[in-house]
């Protein structure tokens, strides 16, 4: 069973095998190494390593072809997370369709740009609360409009409202 997993993750590399050989097996093959094990106790080892190499390759391969409307619309939010900003702003920022922009968003990164967003502005929040700075400048000046709205997804991200994180810094 073990070895039928590590056959389907490395065929799932079939055109980018080279690559994952020479930099994740250093140049070594899988069969090669497995006829290099000297007793069957070292079998689990060496194939958890194996899966997990593969795991973080596909991750990092991923991560790094990231589509570049996504990447563009990412360092655009980093840079003016504090300003109001819809979905058709953004998209107009790429020069892409909003609904494109959306799916595409969601897809690669795993939430949608709203919650990409909020998790900057509340990322942001945080520090400077930590920092001392009071809590109505801050909810303010990191884009929040609504200092309850603030409270309550702050209160969900960190299970402390945002008075007593500043009170417990």
């Amino acid at each position: 069973e073990c070895l039928r997993l590590m056959y389907i993750a490395l065929s799932e590399l079939r055109d980018d095998e080279s690559d994952f050989v020479s930099r994740v097996m250093q140049g070594t093959p899988p069969f090669i190494e497995l006829s290099r094990l000297n007793h069957k106790s070292q079998f689990r080892p060496w194939l958890t390593g194996r899966l997990l190499d593969v795991i973080n390759w596909i991750r990092e391969k991923n991560h790094s072809q990231r589509h570049i409307y996504v990447v563009q619309a990412m360092e655009y939010l980093d840079a003016h997370f504090a300003e109001a900003i819809s979905l058709q702003q953004l998209a107009d920022v790429v020069h892409i369709n909003a609904a494109y922009l959306s799916t595409l968003f969601k897809k690669e990164i795993g939430i949608s740009y709203v919650k990409y967003l909020t998790d900057l502005r509340l990322t942001e929040a945080r520090k400077r609360l930590l920092d001392g700075e009071r809590v109505g400048i801050v909810c303010h000046e990191v884009g929040f409009k609504d200092g309850r709205h603030f409270a309550k997804l702050y209160k969900e991200k960190y299970g402390i409202t945002p008075d007593r994180e500043k009170k417990h810094k």
